[in-house]
């Protein structure tokens, strides 16, 4: 790849931190799930993930979520979410609070410095909030296989499309999806018909 190519908006370098931890966006959407009655499965949550990580993206210029998206055979996965519920397969997740997503962080008050804690987007960031609730109100109402047709249109400039064939070129399960060519990618759509 050349120097030139390694410039380009696809690859940039000035898109802010991420701000929250995979788990802190599936328990959002896990939460909403609850709140409203409304069983999800594993593939409606990833993909919900996904199109809530590109709209922050190319809205707010900074990925939702700390990990990288993988290009997985069905669509754009996290794998940290993925691994936390396989277990369930295909089945819409439980309504309860026991699935919510735990994750293992620092604890000063932990005498091994470790603790595991539920973490959840805090209602105090609206920015983040409204692009949580436009991607459920907008998507939850489409069952996992047609989120995952979303995610594969056949278009060369979809990044699963392009990260995908590079992961089947060299034999590769999955790749990361840079966060630059989702936040074009998101922000092309944003132009044609998301209004904020």
């Amino acid at each position: 790849m050349t120097s030139s190519a390694l410039a380009s908006p696809l690859f940039d370098t000035t898109i802010q931190q991420a701000l929250y931890s995979p788990g802190a966006v599936a328990n959002w959407f896990l939460s909403k799930a609850i709140s409203m009655g409304k069983p999800i499965d594993h593939m409606q949550l990833q993909k919900m993930m996904y199109f809530a990580h590109g709209w922050n993206l190319a809205r707010h210029n900074a990925p939702l979520v700390k990990e990288h998206a993988e290009a997985w055979e069905y669509g754009p996965v996290f794998p940290s979410v993925y691994h936390e519920y396989k277990k369930y397969g295909s089945a819409p997740f439980p309504l309860g609070q026991s699935i919510l997503m735990e994750e293992l962080e620092h604890n000063p008050n932990n005498p091994n410095n470790l603790a595991f804690q539920k973490h959840i987007v805090g209602s105090e960031d609206t920015r983040t909030i409204n692009i949580l609730e436009y991607v459920w109100n907008t998507y939850s109402g489409f069952s996992g296989t047609e989120l995952s047709d979303m995610t594969h249109k056949p278009d060369k400039s979809n990044p699963w499309t392009i990260f995908r064939d590079i992961a089947n070129r060299f034999n590769m399960q999955s790749t990361d999806i840079p966060n630059g060519f989702i936040k074009s990618y998101f922000t092309t759509l944003a132009a044609k018909s998301l209004t904020f």
